[in-house]
């Protein structure tokens, strides 16, 4: 060894670089049919978690790694459970969807324009497709707000503080419109601990 390295040096100023490594091994597997299985399961970017990970996706609950590799074995697949799971865990995936990403506005007027519509689109006339669009201008209008604020140098004696309200998650699931479960009610704690 000392020799090889020590010949190899004579010849050249600069050691050459090593050889070894330079190939793919002969056993490894192509993962490529495994991460098109896992997108067809359509993983999704969290709407409230978009800005601070937005390469994580989420599948909804009700999904798990045990059902999509059973899914996938049914296709006449066939890699280790622990391959799948690697590969899971390669495309950063999480299995607690933590939001609604449409609101029940929303819900509703795609049901309108395919019900109503034959699902041509939002009608210019239309009474319910004229406050939908109403509601979708509101929306964009409060986020343009709520990022001007983010951005906005404050006074140093100001305190300016963001505040999302979300509603519990109840069980058993629904998703979709949310007030099928929630009733109007907010409950406040004060606890004071003094002696």
């Amino acid at each position: 060894l000392v020799l090889s390295v020590m010949g190899k040096e004579i010849g050249n100023e600069v050691i050459p670089r090593d050889q070894r490594g330079r190939h793919a091994p002969a056993n490894k597997l192509d993962m490529q049919p495994v991460y098109d299985h896992i997108e067809s399961f359509h993983p999704s970017v969290s709407h409230y978690q978009r800005e601070h990970a937005p390469h994580r996706h989420y599948l909804p609950s009700d999904i798990n790694i045990k059902l999509m590799y059973a899914d996938y074995l049914e296709k006449g697949n066939s890699y280790s459970y622990e391959s799948y799971h690697k590969a899971v865990k390669h495309k950063n995936i999480s299995f607690a969807k933590l939001g609604e990403e449409e609101c029940e506005e929303c819900l509703l007027q795609d049901q309108h324009v395919k019900n109503d519509h034959n699902g041509d689109g939002h009608v210019m006339d239309c009474l319910q497709c004229q406050r939908w669009r109403a509601h979708k201008e509101s929306a964009v209008q409060s986020r343009i707000i709520y990022q001007a604020d983010a951005e906005k140098d404050w006074p140093e004696d100001t305190l300016v503080k963001s505040v999302d309200l979300q509603k519990v998650i109840m069980l058993p699931r629904m998703p979709g419109l949310k007030t099928t479960i929630f009733t109007k009610c907010i409950v406040a704690f004060h606890e004071t601990f003094a002696s």
